[in-house]
């Protein structure tokens, strides 16, 4: 569970430096 905990948190830190600041992180589709 721990590391499945950190692997979002990295692939949570990685989608936020390719989205500019203000953008919302769900999106309505």
């Amino acid at each position: 569970m721990i590391e499945a905990l950190i692997v979002l948190g990295c692939l949570y830190a990685s989608y936020r430096l390719f989205r500019k600041p203000g953008e919302k992180f769900f999106y309505d589709d």
